[in-house]
């Protein structure tokens, strides 16, 4: 990274407390810094030049080709598209979701395999109960990923406003 927004990029770099239990991670920590810390006047094209020779020393001469989005499309494009590309064989793994809502704390316990729910169990403390089973199904096949969470818990309200619970 040339001369990047830190600030914005430790955001990005944050990964979920989910994600990291998802991945047997218990943290990360690393360092980044821009180049242009370390070398004030360190531009991209300068990089992409000294990049060049370095590769042309170690490996030879070589015709540099610059792609991006308009003059490149990869052939097999659906496949980098595909989850299981991006992120790779996922474990089984128990995952343990809480909110509190108005209607008091809601509490998911999922089990996920290859990045689908396969089972849910939903608990609450609210004094507005039911049976859940129903609710519970409607999750059953779905990809477990960075807007579950939010999908599941807006479900759960919805269902306890439109009076399902007893």
């Amino acid at each position: 990274m040339v001369n990047v927004d830190l600030g914005q990029l430790g955001q990005v770099l944050r990964p979920s407390k989910l994600k990291m239990q998802a991945k047997g991670i218990t943290s990360v920590k690393s360092r980044v810094v821009n180049l242009q810390q370390l070398a004030p006047s360190c531009t991209v094209n300068q990089l992409i030049d000294l990049l060049a020779t370095s590769f042309a020393e170690s490996y030879g001469d070589a015709q540099l080709l610059k792609y991006n989005n308009g003059n490149y499309i990869p052939s097999q494009l659906s496949l980098y598209e595909d989850s299981k590309w991006l992120f790779g064989e996922s474990p089984k793994y128990d995952v343990m979701l809480e909110r509190r809502t108005s209607q008091g704390l809601i509490q998911a316990l999922l089990y996920v395999e290859d990045g689908l729910i396969q089972r849910i169990k939903i608990h609450t403390d609210s004094l507005r109960t039911g049976p859940y089973e129903e609710l519970e199904q409607q999750f059953n096949g779905k990809v477990f990923d960075l807007h579950f969470e939010d999908q599941l818990f807006g479900t759960i309200e919805d269902w306890f406003e439109s009076g399902s619970s007893s």
